[in-house]
């Protein structure tokens, strides 16, 4: 993922060219190496390319990708960009009822002052709190004025009782927008919720005034290429997704969604809980990142682009990986000359 160059090529055929280079590295290694008879042109074996012709194959293919890779990292278009704020907590994981509308007025403490940073949308992790009824009319109200009076889009997900598990969208005039459930639940911890069906988008203007479609999802969605493809395919240029980690898998998850914008086409903005504040675009370049235990309330703000660039993969999918299991297929079937 730190080799920008070659990560590029997801675009084309999403993540499975990633693992085809790495695994073709040591195999062609290991074809060279091996013994000459092997190797080579054997009439009792079936026919072997040469030596030099694998190592000439493989040199090929590895100058085509980091040469596209290079390529398209140095011709990102310039595009609109909007201000954002991440803010996480690791103290109070889920609180439940009137001690998570507690932990949204904490929350909400630190809008004014990244507000006045020029912050114009801020994004809270997932599932910050366990709410229902009143407690969660009472967070709607407190969530509608902050966006309100500090003219700014809040993004914040609860756990809505008894099996719902959405984030909710407040926008700058003060109305509860829209929201989204998450799609793709966490086995065992969440399994008894409900999953949503629906993709959620909006239009807002950039810093400049440029009006972008975004687009949300939560967590572990993101681990589903899908998903980030249709919202691809609906046009959003930028991605809101609160998330929650498990502190070891931090860098890795994180990592794991960043592609996700690689390979359809999108800006993402990411928190995390026990995990990483990340802002990237959609070469997977990080603009900006922090810990979320680095502070009591960790914030982090940045600008990132917001542009939708149509990919290969995000308008034909898996198409590298079934190519893949054909030519495994023809591997078994004998070849004589």
């Amino acid at each position: 993922m730190n080799c920008l160059p070659i990560i590029q090529i997801a675009s084309i055929t999403g993540i499975w060219s990633i693992s085809f280079l790495v695994f073709l590295f040591p195999s062609t290694i290991a074809a060279l190496l091996a013994p000459e008879n092997i190797a080579s042109e054997n009439p009792d074996r079936g026919f072997r390319p040469s030596k030099p012709a694998v190592a000439t194959s493989a040199a090929a293919i590895f100058a085509v990708v980091l040469g596209y890779g290079f390529y398209r990292l140095a011709t990102t278009p310039t595009s609109p960009r909007v201000t954002v704020a991440l803010i996480a907590t690791d103290k109070k994981l889920s609180p439940l009822g009137p001690a998570a509308v507690a932990l949204v007025r904490a929350y909400v403490d630190r809008v004014l002052a990244l507000a006045a940073q020029g912050a114009r949308v801020i994004v809270v992790p997932e599932k910050i709190g366990r709410i229902q009824g009143d407690n969660l009319a009472e967070a709607d109200s407190i969530l509608e004025q902050a966006a309100r009076d500090n003219h700014v889009t809040l993004f914040v997900s609860f756990e809505h009782q008894p099996n719902l598990h959405e984030a909710r969208l407040y926008s700058p005039d003060g109305r509860l927008e829209g929201t989204y459930e998450k799609h793709h639940m966490l086995p065992a911890f969440e399994s008894h919720m409900v999953p949503g069906t629906a993709r959620l988008t909006f239009n807002r203007p950039s810093d400049d005034g440029t009006e972008g479609k975004w687009g949300v999802e939560i967590c572990k969605d993101m681990d589903f290429p899908l998903l980030s493809r249709q919202y691809a395919n609906d046009g959003a240029g930028l991605l809101l997704v609160p998330a929650w980690d498990f502190s070891t898998d931090g860098w890795l998850h994180g990592r794991m969604a960043i592609l996700r914008g690689v390979e359809s086409g999108f800006s993402i903005a990411r928190v995390a809980k026990q995990g990483h504040l990340t802002l990237t675009d959609n070469r997977g370049r990080v603009l900006a990142e922090r810990n979320s235990d680095a502070d009591a309330f960790a914030t982090l703000i940045g600008s990132i682009p917001v542009r939708n660039e149509a990919t290969i993969y995000a308008r034909t999918g898996n198409w590298f990986a079934w190519v893949n299991l054909v030519f495994a297929v023809l591997l078994f079937l004998p070849v004589r000359r």
